[in-house]
């Protein structure tokens, strides 16, 4: 890293919550632009651990960047670095941190759950740029990896709508394929219910340890190596139906492939497999399921000297009204090449692909 741009490591990092534009759930981030003529962009990192973030987010030559989808009353540690021209990086600016605080009002409007649904192919990028808007107005940009979770409905977060959503899937170019399919925006009215490792509603079977897995729920993940270790999360519930979503750590000797099993008391629903390898330290849905008994969600380790995590449940109930925005809708646009998708598991029948660096698909509905 040359001299240049060491001296721009001392970036004024400003934190704040404003009235009208953050609530419970998100933080608004805003630094001091870097005064060095061939500064390129931004980095962004945050995680629940001092300087133990997880993978950066990277930014154009912005100041403010709202951050969402940080869950309520948990601690969070914010850095930028600022990148040049030639991909040089510098080291992080001043540390600042926040709880997010679950007593702020949310400003009026409709409050969704937004989730992405994408096929996978070989060709996919991994860092595909998601633009969340109210209206005219960003609320977020995320990245997320298609290569990755294909042929399910990923969440991207819950975020408050005072205008109209409008979700739009940026094309990376670079030969990398890019993949728009369909958005569902659930009605964020349900109770929720966290079940964290160590809490008296798990249990264990087999061996499992602390992780040192970046990004994880509260204040820590344990993994087995075991095979067929198991860990349980288990709640009595009167609710007859949940949404069921995991959150794991990542690690680079993670199971591509872990066993999830889902039971009703004593009686099996289903049984799925995740990739731990890819989107760690975020809620990812597993399915909606209804309930006679009492949820129990069972994390099975598969050994192989493969790791396996487990982290956190979160049960939602009543999760209110659906929408569905599928390509080729009435309520969807583009911008640039797409073309129809040979990716399998497709949404509704089809799914569409660009290579063209800046081609976008627009998912809007007015409420």
């Amino acid at each position: 890293m040359n001299k240049k741009l060491i001296i721009t490591i001392l970036v004024t990092f400003i934190f704040s919550f404003l009235p009208g534009i953050t609530f419970a759930g998100s933080a608004v981030l805003s630094w001091q632009a870097n005064s060095e003529p061939d500064i390129a962009g931004y980095n962004i990192y945050y995680g629940t651990s001092q300087r133990s973030y997880s993978s950066p987010i990277p930014v154009t030559k912005i100041t403010t960047y709202t951050i969402s989808n940080l869950d309520e009353g948990k601690k969070y540690y914010f850095a930028v670095t600022a990148l040049d021209t030639s991909g040089n990086e510098s080291g992080y600016s001043t540390e600042v941190s926040k709880v997010i605080s679950s007593s702020s009002p949310p400003p009026s409007g409709s409050s969704f759950q937004v989730s992405l649904w994408w096929t996978e192919y070989a060709s996919r990028s991994t860092s595909v740029p998601v633009k969340i808007y109210d209206g005219t107005t960003l609320l977020d940009t995320i990245r997320v990896n298609q290569k990755a979770n294909g042929g399910k409905w990923n969440e991207l977060g819950t975020y408050n709508f005072s205008n109209k959503p409008k979700i739009t899937v940026v094309s990376e170019g670079n030969n990398f394929s890019t993949c728009a399919d369909a958005v569902r925006l659930v009605s964020d009215t349900g109770s929720k219910i966290y079940l964290d490792n160590g809490d008296p509603s798990t249990s264990q079977s087999g061996s499992w340890r602390n992780s040192g897995g970046i990004n994880p729920y509260d204040v820590s993940s344990l993994y087995s190596k075991q095979a067929g270790a198991q860990y349980t999360f288990e709640k009595s519930s009167s609710e007859p139906s949940f949404q069921v979503s995991l959150w794991w750590t990542e690690y680079a000797n993670r199971s591509t492939s872990v066993p999830v099993k889902i039971y009703d008391g004593t009686t099996l629903l289903d049984t799925i497999r995740v990739d731990q390898k890819a989107n760690g330290g975020k809620w990812n849905e597993i399915g909606t399921y209804n309930f006679s008994n009492k949820p129990k969600i069972i994390v099975v380790s598969e050994g192989n000297n493969l790791s396996t995590c487990a982290d956190a449940v979160r049960l939602v109930s009543g999760t209110g009204s659906k929408i569905y925005l599928d390509n080729g809708d009435p309520n969807t646009s583009q911008s640039g090449s797409w073309r129809n998708s040979g990716g399998k598991n497709p949404y509704d029948g089809s799914s569409l692909y660009s290579k063209q660096a800046g081609a976008q698909y627009t998912f809007e509905k007015k409420m």
